[in-house]
């Protein structure tokens, strides 16, 4: 996943987490209310390619302006490590909410992933291990270079 795709997948994950925050559980009903193509939108909130025109119809939807929806985007996406970046990817990838990622993975809560999101620490190679059994293709899309780049360093 390149810089671009990236920023497209995480202003997507953004969009989600504002229709959720607005008590809309489906995109299609979203996207009907505010007379919104629910194709483009499934788009947009999938990471897709997707224009600025947009992305601010989809914002006044929410009554937001794009300055403020571009500083909530640069708080969220700063304030995590690249192992905490690339895991909050990988959950959001995968469909799940933390909680129900957790369990996929035989957590009880969600603790172990808020450590490595927000806390900036490392993920231990048996929760690595697990991850890369359980959703191997995603594993591969957001971890293995970084994983293994980590580990050659530590080795030096």
């Amino acid at each position: 996943m390149n810089n671009i795709e990236k920023i497209q997948f995480l202003i997507g994950q953004q969009l989600r987490e504002l229709r959720l925050e607005a008590g809309y559980k489906s995109y299609e009903q979203f996207a009907f209310e505010k007379k919104i193509s629910r194709i483009q939108y499934w788009k947009m909130e999938n990471g897709s390619n997707f224009t600025l025109k947009s992305l601010l119809k989809i914002l006044d939807a929410h009554e937001m302006s794009f300055e403020d929806f571009m500083k909530n985007f640069i708080v969220n996406s700063n304030h995590k490590s690249t192992q905490g970046n690339n895991l909050d990817l990988l959950i959001r990838a995968s469909g799940l909410n933390k909680k129900d990622f957790a369990l996929s993975l035989g957590q009880k809560n969600t603790s172990l992933i808020n450590q490595v999101i927000y806390n900036n620490q490392n993920i231990s190679t048996t929760f690595e291990k697990k991850i890369k059994e359980v959703y191997p293709k995603l594993y591969n899309k957001f971890f293995e270079k970084e994983l293994s780049k980590n580990k050659l360093e530590r080795k030096l």
